[in-house]
């Protein structure tokens, strides 16, 4: 699958599921989504978004080795607001390490 095709080719709640389903809890995987995340380019950078706050409901701990880039990726200048509530949202999820509150 060229994922980030599929990324781009429809914007739906279906679509996002569909694509959490694929990622499932395999590590790899949702390594992609993360890079095109903390590139923050555009809609890429949010829709990967999107669909990592799903995956991340799921797994937790796929996101824990990105939890230090992700705090990172919302202290830029720059970086569209999209993808910084996206990542926020994702932090929901997940336990923050005190080092990193």
């Amino acid at each position: 699958m060229d994922i980030e095709k599929e990324i781009l080719a429809v914007h739906s709640k279906e679509h996002v599921v569909k694509l959490v389903r694929w990622v499932g809890n395999d590590k790899m995987r949702f390594q992609q989504l993360m890079e095109y995340l903390l590139r923050g380019e555009g809609q890429l950078a949010n829709k990967s978004a999107w669909i990592i706050g799903h995956s991340t409901e799921l797994h937790p701990a796929l996101v824990s080795p990105w939890l230090k880039a992700m705090i990172k990726l919302v202290q830029k200048r720059g970086v569209p607001g999209a993808v910084k509530r996206n990542v926020v949202r994702i932090l929901q999820f997940v336990d923050i390490p005190r080092g990193l509150q």
